[in-house]
Parts: structure tokens; C-alpha cells; sequence
């Protein structure tokens, strides 16, 4: 029994270790229109009540407007976000690298100057195996280019179709075509004739893996690239 006892009161004394006080209450601000005509100075004039609480609340007055509101079209706001290539990590054989692999093999064999990076089109790096099939599902780049689908295409490829940042004067659709062009259009032709594409072997492949990952890592907010 004596042992039961001390048992108890020990499990009782752990439950008393993690029993937290009562967290106060966030301090809510509620400013005037004139106090909040500068937000920015309203917050640095509560900053010194804000570290203290670790969190403040501030509720704008109502006829308050705010000046980074998107607008009355919010469907025709775009942006360009940043892509962490996942299939690339820890060494994972996807369909993307793979193709990767045989594309640079193919050049290889053929001594043909296939750009050192895989291309980056407003920060985003072009899946070349999804342009390929994009380009491919249309019937070739002269389909394309008769039908003006690039823009449709770079959509597709998700960088979207309209005019490039970064000063370049060329639409994505544009640049998209530049890309299949030095890339994919020698690869394509083969295909087309019937060529079996193999890769360069397993360590090869693996290097071309790693080549990219870096230029991923390298790339991932640098914007334009090539």
C-alpha cells in the first residue's frame, strides 16, 4: 500500500509541473481616424506596449480605407511565386529528372551545345519535360507556331503568357519558344523518326540532379536568369 501511495502523489506532483497560469488577455487598440491617418506612426507610438505583450490587436476605425487593398478586380491580379522543386531533393528519381537525364544524353551523343542550366523564365524554372509534352501534344513546334499557341503553352507550363519582368521586351510565350528552340527542338525531331533515347547511366544522372538542385537553390528568388 506505502508503495501505491508514493506512486500517487509522485504522478500528482507532475501533473502540478505543467499546470500554466492564465495567459492575460492581448491588449486591443481601438484608434481614432485622426491617430491612424499614418498607421505606421500609430504602431511605433504603441511599440514599447506591444514588446511587452509579446502580441497587440488594433482595430481600425471604420471609415479607415486601407491602401493596399488589391482593388475592385481581384481575379485580374497576378503575381509570380517561387517553386521548391521537390522532386529534386534527396536524390528522388522522378519523371522530370529522368527525362533530364536523356535529354542531356542525347546532346551529348550528338555534340550538340546544350546550355549548362536548365532554363529560368521570371524566377520560375521551366519544366522542360512538361514543355516538351505541351509542345509535343500540339504536334510539333510548326503546329505551333502556325496556331500562335506559345502563350498558351508558357501558361500551361505555369510561368504564365504575358510580358516578362526584368526589363525583357519578349512576351513568356516568346521566351518560351527561345527555350524549346535551344533545348527541346533537336530532341523532339529524333523522336519523331522513331530515335530511342536512353540516359547516361545512373552517376550521370544522379550529377545532373545535383546541377539542378543548386541552380534551384541559387535561383530561387534571383528573379531572371539566361
Amino acid at each position: 500500500m506505502g508503495v501505491g501511495m508514493k506512486a500517487e502523489e509522485k504522478e500528482e506532483e507532475k501533473e502540478e509541473e505543467y499546470v500554466l497560469p492564465d495567459l492575460p488577455e492581448a491588449p486591443v487598440f481601438y484608434p481614432t481616424m485622426a491617430e491612424f491617418q499614418d498607421p505606421h506612426r500609430y504602431i511605433d507610438s504603441i511599440r514599447e506596449i506591444g514588446e511587452k505583450a509579446g502580441i497587440i490587436k488594433i482595430v481600425p476605425p471604420k471609415e479607415w480605407n486601407s491602401p493596399f487593398m488589391i482593388g475592385k478586380a481581384p481575379d485580374d491580379f497576378q503575381f509570380q511565386t517561387c517553386v521548391q522543386a521537390v522532386d529534386q531533393l534527396r536524390r528522388r528519381a522522378s519523371p522530370a529528372t529522368k527525362f533530364l537525364a536523356r535529354l542531356r544524353a542525347f546532346h551529348k551523343l550528338r555534340s550538340l551545345n546544350l546550355p549548362p542550366e536548365t532554363p529560368v523564365v521570371d524566377g520560375r524554372q521551366v519544366d522542360l519535360l512538361a514543355l516538351h509534352k505541351a509542345v509535343d501534344s500540339r504536334g510539333g513546334m510548326k503546329s505551333v507556331d502556325h496556331a500562335k499557341k506559345w502563350g498558351e503553352i508558357a501558361t500551361e507550363v505555369k510561368v504564365g503568357s504575358k510580358a516578362s519582368s526584368g526589363g525583357h521586351t519578349m512576351t513568356n510565350g516568346q521566351r518560351m519558344r527561345e527555350v524549346f528552340r535551344a533545348y527541346l527542338e533537336k530532341f523532339g525531331e529524333a523522336l519523331a523518326l522513331g530515335e530511342k533515347m536512353d540516359d547516361e547511366g545512373e552517376e550521370t544522372f544522379v550529377k545532373v540532379r545535383q546541377r539542378f538542385s543548386r541552380m534551384s537553390a541559387a535561383s530561387g528568388n534571383a528573379g531572371e536568369e539566361g
